[in-house]
């Protein structure tokens, strides 16, 4: 999880946008 986390970065709105496009790589 800690790998997912470190792609995401501190920008609001794009913060969570890119913490769901990690997770749906992720879990392919």
């Amino acid at each position: 999880m800690t790998r997912v986390l470190s792609g995401i970065q501190p920008s609001g709105e794009i913060h969570i946008g890119n913490y769901l496009g990690a997770i749906k790589q992720w879990v392919e």
